[in-house]
C-alpha cells in the first residue's frame, strides 16, 4: 500500500500539468483508446496519461505506465510499472509488473492475470480469478455508492468537458445553491466589506488580476515549505481558512460589481446590494455550464475575486495604520526619510538606507520568481532530498555574497542593514532563521510588510534589515 501512494504521488504532478489541454480535447461519453503498435513495438512502451477516455493495452503491446481520469483501463498485454485508473473500472488479463489501484471502479484480475505489486480498489469491487496471480497484498476500501456516482457523474460531465457545473448533476447543483446562498449571506451580513471589496475592485481591476494571478501562482510553493517546515505545518490550517475568506468574499465583490452594471446603478441599499448578487449569481451560473467557456469564466471569477479580497485587506490595514496623533504625520510616507533620486549613486553603504524602500509587490514578484529558479535548481542538481536545508543555503547563501537574489536581481531590490553594516553571513542566518517565524503565524509575518512604516517582515525586524530599491543603472551582479 506504501508504495501505491507513493506511485500516486508520483504521478499527480505529471497528471495535473495535463488537465488544462485535456480538458479542452476531451469529448463525453466513454471512447476506447487503443495504443499503437508501431509506437511500443513490443517493447518497454511509452507513459499513458489519459482523461475522460479508457486504455487497451492490447496483446502483444506493452506500456510504461498507464494513468487514467475519467475512464477505466483494460490490460490484456504488458505495463512495465503501475497501472492507475481514477473513476473507471481496471480490467487486468495481462501482466502489470507494479500496482493495480482502481479508484472509484472495479478492479477485476482475469484467469491469467499477474499484478507484480498490490491490487486495490477503492470505492469499487476487487474481483479476482482463482489463478490470477496477486505478488503484493490486495486491498478494497468501501465507499458509499450514491455520493461516489454523483461525483463520478460531476467528473465526467462537467470538469472533463472544462464547465465546473454539470447541468445533469444534482450533486453540482445542489453545492452551485450551497454557494449562492452564502453570498448572499455575506452581501447581507457584511455590507461594509463587500462594498470596499467591490469598490477596489471597481477602481484598480487590472492591479486585482495581477494581484489574484500572483497569489494564486506562489500559493502552490508557500504550502510546500510550510508543510515540509516543522514549525509552519501549523500553520497550513490558517491558510487555508484565510484563503477561503479571501475567495468567498471577494467573489461576492466581483457578483456585485457585475449585478450593478447589469442593474444600470450602484445598487447601494441592502435590497439593491442582494438583487445584485443575485442577478450576477444567475448569469455566472449558466456560464459555469457551457463547455470550455465555463472553467474560462470560473477561473477569471477566482482571480478577480483573490486579488480584490487581498487588496481591500491591504488597504484597510494601511488606513488603521496610519498616525492620527496631533503632531505626527500625514501620512507614514511623511515618517521616512526623502528617497533619493532614481540616478542618484548611494557613495556609502550607510546611504542605502536613504533609498525608496521595496514594495509588497517587489518583494512578492521576487518571492516567485526565487521559487521557480530554485525549482530549476533543485531539477538539474540532485539537491530535492535536502529540501529545506537547499533552500536555506540558497537564500543565505546569496543574501551573504549579493545582499539579494535571482528574484531581487530581476526586480531591482536590495537587502541592507540599518545600522549601514555589511549584510554578512551572521545576519543572512539570523534573517532567514526568523522567516519561519513569520510564515508559522499564517504568513502575516511576510503581509507585514505591506502596512508597515517601514515596509519591513518580522524578520526584517528581527535582523535589523531594510529591503529597498535599486537605483536605475546600479547593477546588483
Amino acid at each position: 500500500m506504501e508504495n501505491t501512494m507513493k506511485n500516486l504521488s508520483k504521478f499527480a504532478g505529471a497528471a495535473f500539468a495535463l488537465i488544462l489541454p485535456a480538458v479542452a480535447l476531451a469529448a463525453p461519453g466513454k471512447v476506447t483508446l487503443k495504443m499503437d503498435p508501431s509506437v511500443t513495438g513490443g517493447k518497454s512502451g511509452r507513459e499513458i496519461i489519459q482523461f475522460g477516455r479508457s486504455v487497451v493495452v492490447g496483446p502483444g503491446e506493452t506500456a510504461r505506465t498507464v494513468v487514467v481520469i475519467g475512464g477505466g483501463v483494460d490490460v490484456q498485454g504488458d505495463v512495465d510499472d503501475d497501472v492507475v485508473a481514477i473513476g473507471g473500472n481496471v480490467l487486468v488479463s495481462g501482466r502489470v509488473a507494479g500496482d493495480a489501484v482502481a479508484i472509484g471502479g472495479k478492479l477485476v484480475l482475469g484467469e491469467n492475470a499477474s499484478v507484480g505489486g498490490d491490487a486495490v480498489a477503492v470505492g469499487g469491487a476487487l474481483e479476482q480469478h482463482p489463478s490470477a496471480k496477486v505478488g503484493g497484498s490486495r486491498n478494497s476500501v468501501s465507499v458509499p455508492l450514491p455520493e461516489l456516482a454523483g461525483l463520478k457523474h460531476w467528473l465526467r460531465s462537467g470538469p472533463l468537458m472544462g464547465r465546473p457545473i454539470a447541468p445533469s448533476s444534482m450533486w453540482s447543483w445542489a453545492l452551485r445553491a450551497a454557494l449562492i446562498a452564502l453570498y448572499l449571506f455575506i452581501a447581507a451580513a457584511f455590507p461594509a466589506a463587500l462594498d470596499k471589496c467591490a469598490a477596489t475592485l471597481s477602481e484598480r481591476p487590472a492591479t486585482a488580476l495581477g494581484v489574484g494571478a500572483l497569489s494564486i501562482a506562489m500559493a502552490g510553493p508557500l504550502l510546500l515549505l510550510l508543510t515540509i517546515s516543522v514549525i509552519g505545518l501549523a500553520a497550513v490550517p490558517l491558510v487555508f481558512c484565510g484563503a477561503g475568506i479571501a475567495l468567498f468574499v471577494g467573489t461576492a465583490g466581483v457578483y456585485r460589481v457585475v449585478g450593478a452594471k447589469l442593474w444600470g446603478g450602484r445598487l447601494a441599499s441592502p435590497e439593491g446590494r442582494l438583487a445584485a448578487v443575485a442577478g450576477a449569481a444567475v448569469l455566472f451560473t449558466l456560464l459555469y455550464m457551457l463547455p470550455g467557456a465555463g472553467f474560462v469564466a470560473w477561473g477569471g471569477v477566482v482571480l478577480f475575486a483573490f486579488g480584490a479580497a487581498i487588496l481591500t485587506f491591504v488597504d484597510q490595514f494601511r488606513r488603521e495604520s496610519a498616525p492620527v496623533a496631533a503632531g505626527e504625520p500625514a501620512s507614514a510616507a511623511a515618517a521616512l526619510p526623502a528617497p533619493a533620486p532614481a540616478s542618484a549613486q548611494p557613495s556609502h553603504p550607510a546611504d542605502w538606507a536613504s533609498l525608496p524602500r521595496a514594495s509588497f509587490m517587489d518583494r512578492l514578484g521576487a518571492f516567485v520568481i526565487d521559487v521557480f529558479a530554485f525549482g530549476v535548481i533543485v531539477g538539474i542538481l540532485p539537491l530535492i532530498h535536502v529540501g529545506l536545508v537547499a533552500w536555506a543555503a540558497y537564500q543565505i547563501g546569496l543574501w551573504t555574497w549579493k545582499g539579494t537574489t535571482l528574484g531581487g536581481i530581476v526586480c531591482g531590490i536590495k537587502g541592507v542593514r540599518l545600522d549601514g553594516a555589511p549584510f554578512d553571513l551572521r545576519v543572512a542566518a539570523v534573517r532567514h532563521l526568523a522567516s519561519y517565524l513569520s510564515m508559522a503565524a499564517g504568513l502575516l509575518g511576510f503581509v507585514w510588510a505591506a502596512w508597515d512604516r517601514e515596509q519591513q517582515t518580522w524578520h526584517d525586524k528581527i535582523a535589523g534589515t531594510i529591503v529597498v530599491r535599486v537605483p536605475k543603472g546600479e547593477s546588483l551582479l
